[in-house]
């Protein structure tokens, strides 16, 4: 039976038990000599160059402190043992067989009462249990498996969409822009992505208008796309609902903005505090800003909801408001970029 992976040790017990120790290395010796007792049942050879090994020291050096360290330690039948040591392990070694046994006894119990509750056959005696058949399971993006039922459900509901569900992944695959000779998604991911987003509720329709409109967004086109997300990002936990209200707003809606039109210090503290990749995505192309009444003028209440979750605390620290402004003009609302931040 091998040692447990730990050992007790009683610092007041140890310190009166080495008070005639004076040295570090002495100390070092001693305590590696007792772990390599411990790891070794309780005993070592009695063997000078052996026992120098064990506590990391030259034959010299081991044959300095030998004196001072051995007196704590016995020799029975060339065997090297530690009398704190050897109790220890009986008392774990005893302990640990009890629970085995007990566990057995245990286990028996119960296997027993199982039996005696199975009705019983023409010889009077239980029955075996019938084995329950194994559910067929498929994969889930959120948790280790869900039920086919649930699953074909989904699958279903891609009709909306006018194709099947293996054709939608493929679309949103080959909707992400290629950087690098690759796509940030693999279709696998892309797969176990998609079908959480339509467990959870998701018309294929919605999904397939909002991952359009995420790749069409001009941060995300910027130098071929490189700062765009992977398409599993934008479906896992539905962040791709931010993006359906832009894609569904009226076609006679005018474009939002291409750069911010607000004072640069405070874009610059908006990117310290979130990353250059949320400021074109929200600020660059959503919002312009009103300078008289230090607002942020966001063009759909998505938007609005969107920066006051993100932002809570930038926004309180620099003392800007978000509102919605529908019509969201290329003119500024304000002069912003004469204004310090």
């Amino acid at each position: 039976m091998s040692a447990p992976p730990y050992q007790k040790l009683f610092w007041g017990s140890y310190h009166k038990h080495t008070a005639h120790l004076s040295h570090a290395r002495e100390h070092g010796a001693y305590l590696l000599l007792i772990g390599a007792l411990w790891n070794n049942d309780g005993r070592l050879p009695a063997d000078d160059d052996i026992l120098a090994g064990y506590a990391k020291l030259t034959p010299k050096e081991w044959q300095a402190i030998k004196p001072k360290l051995m007196p704590m330690f016995r020799v029975v039948r060339g065997k090297l043992t530690q009398p704190r040591v050897t109790e220890d392990l009986t008392k774990y070694k005893s302990t640990s067989g009890k629970r085995k046994v007990a566990g057995k006894a245990g286990g028996e119990a119960s296997a027993g009462k199982k039996a005696l509750n199975r009705p019983a056959n023409a010889s009077g005696l239980p029955t075996k249990p019938e084995p329950e058949p194994d559910k067929e399971r498929t994969p889930s993006p959120q948790r280790g498996e869900i039920d086919l039922k649930r699953f074909s459900k989904a699958l279903m509901i891609a009709a909306d969409a006018g194709c099947g569900f293996d054709l939608m992944v493929d679309r949103i695959h080959k909707a992400q822009p290629v950087v690098e000779g690759k796509r940030r998604s693999t279709m696998p991911d892309v797969n176990r992505a998609l079908s959480g987003a339509l467990k959870r509720g998701g018309m294929p329709s919605d999904i397939w208008a909002a991952v359009q409109a995420y790749y069409a967004l001009p941060a995300n086109t910027k130098d071929g796309g490189q700062f765009a997300s992977g398409a599993a990002v934008v479906l896992n936990k539905d962040r791709w609902r931010e993006f359906l209200f832009p894609a569904c707003a009226p076609s006679s809606a005018p474009a939002p903005a291409a750069t911010f039109d607000g004072p640069p210090a405070l874009r610059q503290s908006l990117v310290a505090f979130k990353d250059e990749d949320y400021a074109r995505r929200w600020l660059d192309h959503y919002c312009r800003w009103d300078g008289a009444g230090r607002r942020l003028l966001a063009k759909t209440p998505a938007i609005v909801a969107t920066l006051q979750r993100d932002l809570g605390p930038w926004l309180k620290n620099k003392d800007v408001t978000v509102a919605l402004d529908a019509a969201n003009s290329n003119s500024p609302a304000g002069q912003g970029r004469g204004e310090a931040a």
